[in-house]
């Protein structure tokens, strides 16, 4: 149960990190290239490698990481 819990959580994030990005760069008009547009791009990658690793953690410890998990999803 944990196991499928951390992949829908893993999903819903990456997919609303990807749905925000695309919706501000549209919104914004915001150009390729741009300073703008790195800092948006390295915001989204680094949430959803975040979420990739807290995913990681879930799996490779059961338990433990599921702990760990919900203690840093508290924490930060």
């Amino acid at each position: 149960a944990a196991k499928f819990a951390a992949v829908v959580a893993f999903v819903l994030t990456a997919v609303v990190l990807w749905v925000d990005f695309f919706t501000t760069i549209g919104k914004e008009r915001i150009r390729p290239g741009s300073i703008q547009f790195s800092l948006l791009l390295s915001r989204t990658i680094s949430g959803t490698l975040v979420a990739a690793a807290a995913l990681a953690l879930v799996f490779a410890f059961p338990i433990v990481g599921t702990i760990v998990v919900a203690i840093l999803g508290l924490w930060i």
